[in-house]
């Protein structure tokens, strides 16, 4: 049996300093919960600010409408266009020869149109007649005598007809009360300007036939008003 050589050592009669039990961890002062609290509350209002904010689903890309009326010039970021009348035919004859019948009826549209800041590669590839939920993309079987698919430049309008093909229903219909045209530099128009312009189909009269005039750079109607 081994004894203990050194002294014997007397029980003190300070107290025991206070200590979190063992394993148990340091109260956490109930300001620090109020804080978090706070910044909590906040971050979840602003996330509620940017999701109610943000656009959804195609929102990201949809067009940049621009509103106008037949007669007045609209002015997009790289697109300026000047509808001067809309008319409705059974049959068209274009200025270079080709001839269109049809079992519905054709829209025919007079306008002028230029870019605004860039031409380089600019085409008028945007033309649509939208009735409802249906949309009519502008013919371009007549070639180089409508201005679908062609070259537009800065400043220096280009003057011609796009035509429309649509049902014959169309011209009497609710939708046809509210048609609109809509005018872009590309087919696919997404984050850039789109011009709007309302038409009201049931108020046409439908023409045996209808020439159109060969396309010409300039604005002969705001010329002749100028």
């Amino acid at each position: 049996m081994t004894v203990p050589t050194g002294p014997a050592t007397a029980p003190s009669d300070d107290p025991a300093p206070d200590r979190a039990p063992v394993g148990v961890p340091d109260r956490v002062p109930w300001w620090r919960h109020a804080i978090s609290a706070v910044v909590l509350v906040g971050l979840l209002a602003v996330a509620g600010v940017v999701a109610d904010t943000a656009p959804s689903g195609g929102g990201w890309q949809a067009p940049i409408d621009v509103d106008g009326r037949v007669g007045e010039t609209v002015t997009g970021r790289n697109i300026e266009a000047t509808v001067h009348g809309v008319r409705a035919a059974d049959s068209v004859l274009t200025s270079n020869g080709w001839q269109g019948v049809t079992t519905g009826v054709w829209i025919v549209v007079d306008l002028s149109v230029s870019t605004v800041v860039d031409d380089r590669g600019t085409l008028l590839a945007g033309g649509v007649l939208r009735v409802g939920d249906r949309s009519y993309s502008a013919s371009d079987r007549p070639g180089l005598s409508v201005l679908a698919d062609q070259s537009l430049s800065v400043g220096i309008p280009l003057t011609g007809p796009l035509l429309f093909e649509i049902p014959r229903d169309d011209l009497d219909s609710s939708d046809g009360r509210s048609a609109r045209l809509e005018l872009g530099l590309g087919a696919d128009p997404r984050v850039d300007s789109r011009l709007v312009v309302p038409v009201d189909l049931t108020t046409l009269s439908v023409e045996p036939t209808i020439e159109t005039a060969e396309p010409v750079l300039g604005d002969p109607a705001g010329e002749e008003a100028g």
